[in-house]
């Protein structure tokens, strides 16, 4: 049947409906590209120097670029590239954690041909020295649990930023991931309650450091 021979009453009737299917499908769009623009980068071969540690313009917003300052923290906590020239059979997360007037800590676990281990730094907020670095295997199993937990944030597709006011104080927590030739990194004001936060808390319990200075 042609539309020309439908009645008139029925295609009034049919109108709101036709607009909200269109909305619908415009918004289901939208979600699909904003979940392309979060997409990870691939791990580079080739990096600049000063750009070592992050891809440029990973963590610009409207209030700035904060990588220069987290890349400085690792290279003091003597931190390889995740983002750099990594064996593709490589995996490993790590947390740089920034609290306001506590130490800096830096904990990275990687699996390597089912070799599992965690590795952390802790830092003076003054100067950023060393105070003491943890060291130790990881069990299969809290490596799978760990990985849950990872999964529950949806972070291969978070935004490596977001546009919130930086706040003064509170915790901010810088997440790389690097899994074989894949690359991400998430940078956050720590919120209560949310994925993020469990997963930030997740590798302080693998390392054994206990939160505070929130």
């Amino acid at each position: 049947m042609r539309l020309s021979a439908i009645p008139k009453t029925v295609m009034a009737g049919l109108d709101p409906a036709i607009h909200v299917f269109r909305v619908s499908v415009l918004a289901v769009i939208g979600v699909i590209l904003g979940a392309c623009g979060a997409q990870s980068e691939n791990v580079r071969t080739e990096c600049e120097a000063g750009e070592e540690y992050f891809p440029r313009g990973t963590f610009q917003n409207r209030y700035g670029n904060a990588g220069e300052s987290y890349a400085r923290r690792l290279r003091n906590a003597g931190e390889p590239s995740l983002s750099c020239a990594r064996a593709t059979n490589t995996e490993a997360y790590r947390l740089l954690w920034i609290p306001s007037f506590s130490s800096v800590v830096v904990v990275r676990i990687l699996s390597e041909m089912r070799d599992y281990r965690l590795e952390a730094t802790v830092m003076s907020p003054a100067n950023e020295q060393i105070l003491s670095k943890i060291t130790r295997p990881l069990t299969v199993a809290e490596w799978h649990e760990f990985k849950v937990v990872m999964s529950g944030t949806s972070f291969w597709s978070m935004t490596p930023t977001s546009d919130e006011l930086p706040a003064t104080d509170g915790w901010r927590w810088i997440i790389e991931g690097q899994s074989g030739s894949r690359y991400h990194a998430v940078d956050r004001q720590v919120r209560s309650g949310t994925d993020y936060e469990k997963l930030g808390l997740r590798f302080l319990q693998l390392a054994g450091i206990p939160p505070s200075g929130r």
